[in-house]
């Protein structure tokens, strides 16, 4: 979880070759679900890390766990295989181009990748035996 706290920190993305001001991973993590309104589904993988830690709470559906992690690795990837986003106005959306994906991206994809290797280990950690009283 602190990875995910760092990214929220860090530098984002830039869309503009120009200027080096990047997006903080805050505000894409406000705004990124309007992408979804143009077909970019990365920010679903926010709500499935959520999912994930909650239900790491509980070992009965670590299963559940490692299938909502791997999926939320998978669309968080998926961002790399974008080269725009869309950007609101006035007249709709429009296109901009992704220049770079900053650090604020890696936190975020190292974040989901610890849990998916957290649910892993889980999964294969064997049961404790159940104690019989005396």
């Amino acid at each position: 979880m602190l990875l995910f706290l760092t990214s929220l920190s860090a530098q984002g993305l830039r869309t503009d070759p120009i200027e080096k001001d990047f997006s903080n991973g805050f505000s894409l993590l406000f705004i990124g679900w309007m992408g979804l309104l143009e077909g970019v589904v990365a920010w679903i993988a926010n709500p499935c890390l959520v999912l994930t830690w909650i239900l790491m709470s509980s070992r009965s559906v670590i299963t559940a766990a490692l299938a909502t992690s791997t999926v939320a690795l998978g669309f968080a990837a998926s961002l790399l295989f974008y080269d725009t986003i869309p950007e609101a106005t006035s007249q709709g959306y429009r296109p901009l181009t992704i220049v770079s994906l900053g650090q604020a991206y890696w936190f975020w994809i190292a974040s989901i990748a610890v849990a998916v290797v957290g649910t892993v280990w889980e999964r294969l950690k064997p049961l404790a035996p159940l104690q019989t009283p005396r």
